[in-house]
């Protein structure tokens, strides 16, 4: 075997003690897998996480509607990240403050919904921060944010007009970057309208 063969090969000694030979394409075969399964596992991990914190019930109020916990975060934004729920609500109140039009006001009062929703479930407060939203700044995000509020309130009436509100504001580019949303919402719309 020539010394350039040699130096692309490296010898493995294995149970038996017998050297096998195993060349730089197996081990980056073997590399590559590995870290699928360490992403899978870190994955699957953030996952359940995630699921954890937001599908506790609040045990302090005998209310369900009141402190149910949404299992899903707004299109687009982001889980809170901490658990200082009035830290993170000041924190956003200075961000408002500081916002350069209504627009990004809006997204800023959308992600106070969030916060009080994952931290207070379906509530008055997380109510009027998305109603807030839609007031500065109309958007396909505030729509969906009243709808799933509403709904997990159960005010039926109020649910309807904003996923119907919802679906209106969907552009073919959002239903093409959210394929599916169109038909399970309008699923979500239609079970509402029957009962």
């Amino acid at each position: 075997m020539s010394a350039k063969k040699r130096s692309e090969v490296s010898s493995v000694v294995v149970g038996s003690g017998k050297k096998n030979r195993v060349g730089p394409h197996a081990r980056l075969i073997a590399l590559v897998l590995a870290g699928v399964v360490v992403l899978a596992a870190v994955a699957f991990g953030g996952y359940a996480a995630y699921n954890h914190f937001t599908h506790k019930e609040n045990k302090s109020s005998g209310d369900k509607t009141q402190t149910q916990k949404p299992n899903y975060v707004s299109k687009g934004m982001a889980p809170p990240t901490t658990t200082d729920y009035s830290g993170d609500q000041a924190a956003l109140d200075k961000d408002i403050q500081n916002a350069p039009d209504d627009a990004a006001k809006a997204t800023l009062y959308l992600r106070k919904a969030d916060v009080a929703l994952v931290n207070k479930g379906f509530t008055d407060e997380a109510l009027g921060y998305a109603q807030k939203a839609e007031e500065l700044s109309p958007s396909i995000q505030s729509a969906f944010e009243l709808a799933t509020i509403y709904q997990g309130m159960n005010k039926k009436t109020e649910a309807i007009k904003y996923y119907t509100l919802y679906l209106s504001r969907m552009t073919p580019e959002y239903k093409q970057t959210h394929p599916g949303d169109y038909e399970h919402y309008q699923q979500v719309l239609q079970e509402l309208q029957k009962q």
